[in-house]
């Protein structure tokens, strides 16, 4: 599996399921937005197998990839 850790992409945030979401992320809904790839998710986490991705310029907590529509990554 390709290393993406720290690789910086822009997105828009489309997040699959929203029942658990955190009432300040639904502003950020389909907005383009700077997100860095973090983690792997293993065995224990949610989606083993699915990089976690953060955005850079915001508290926003992480978004699993599969939320993410990736438009290109950034240097």
């Amino acid at each position: 599996m390709e290393d993406k850790c720290l690789k910086k992409v822009l997105a828009y945030y489309r997040p699959k399921d929203t029942s658990d979401l955190r009432p300040e992320c639904t502003e950020y809904i389909g907005k383009l937005l700077e997100f860095q790839y973090s983690w792997l998710m293993d065995e224990d986490d949610r989606w083993e197998g699915v990089w976690a991705l953060t955005p850079t310029n915001m508290k926003f907590g992480w978004s699993p990839e599969f939320d993410l529509e990736i438009i290109e990554e950034v240097s």
